[in-house]
């Protein structure tokens, strides 16, 4: 169970450190509008930790659920935003088509109060491991899954293509003609998480990057890592079951933290000694299927 403090943490986290996970993707928020909507949040509701205590307490622990909770909260706390809906699910001929994340009406637009607008939302949590394709060195790297179940761009394609363009659909008009919605003004995907790069040749582990158990190993004297639960990934901590890495064979990728200096943590992946070879040979699939 998340304690209130912690739920303050990951708020602080959204409001202050959501960096689009791919600046170049197609309706993706930006900093700037971040600040906006941070600033008018926080001027009109300075005491993060009432907004807290409003975030329903995750019973699971799906990321992409706790972190829609957080937004749910500010969403609702925000005076320019009225929420509509939340998970509005869209059937057509007895089949569940897709969903809304967020449906918004956006009050107060660019400062107009008599100007308003709706928006449609979605949102995506992810954390990938960059991986560069086994057939071709020079290709760009394919950012997977820890598990190797999904990748970016099969994510990418489904939210710009199909989540986005979900109001596009006829099943989805008659679902918003039901709240009284004519049409939607404005789309947004707010995307973050993190991607960590491949294991460099430093003397300590480096912050955001991922390891085989085999080369942490080769770590001399290094403080004690920590496991971390899926839902303190938004903010890990130097806390948590310790992890030993020279008795226990690691059977999936782990997120960790260690601390490097008086000053800072690394917050990386640890993979299996085989996983690095089965996710070359994922990503050369994932990059083959795209040209």
């Amino acid at each position: 169970m998340k304690k209130n403090y912690e739920i303050i943490d990951d708020l602080r986290v959204l409001l202050f450190g959501t960096a689009p996970i791919d600046q170049t993707l197609p309706f993706g928020h930006d900093r700037a509008w971040l600040d906006c909507f941070r600033q008018r949040l926080l001027h009109h509701q300075p005491d993060i930790a009432s907004i807290a205590e409003q975030v329903q307490r995750p019973h699971s622990v799906r990321l992409g659920l706790y972190v829609e909770q957080l937004w749910l909260a500010l969403i609702s706390a925000h005076p320019d935003y009225q929420l509509l809906s939340h998970n509005l699910q869209v059937i057509d001929n007895k089949q569940t088509v897709g969903a809304f994340d967020f449906l918004v009406r956006h009050l107060n637009v660019g400062g107009n109060s008599n100007k308003t607008r709706i928006e449609h939302w979605e949102l995506a949590c992810k954390y990938y491991l960059a991986v560069t394709p086994e057939v071709e060195e020079l290709a760009p790297d394919i950012w997977l899954g820890p598990n190797l179940n999904d990748d970016w761009l099969s994510k990418r394609h489904k939210l710009t293509a199909k989540q986005i363009k979900l109001g596009e659909l006829p099943a989805a008009q008659v679902a918003l003609s039901r709240l009284g919605i004519a049409q939607i003004d404005h789309r947004m995907i707010l995307a973050s998480g993190r991607v960590f790069l491949p294991a460099s040749s430093n003397s300590l582990p480096q912050d955001g990057h991922w390891y085989t158990q085999q080369q942490w190993r080769k770590f001399d004297n290094l403080p004690a890592t920590y496991l971390q639960d899926k839902l303190d990934w938004l903010q890990p901590k130097l806390a948590g079951q310790v992890l030993d890495c020279h008795s226990l064979q690691l059977a999936k990728p782990v997120f960790v933290t260690t601390k490097i200096n008086s000053d800072n943590k690394a917050c990386c992946f640890i993979v299996p000694d085989d996983w690095p070879l089965r996710a070359q040979k994922k990503a050369a699939a994932i990059h083959a299927a795209a040209l």
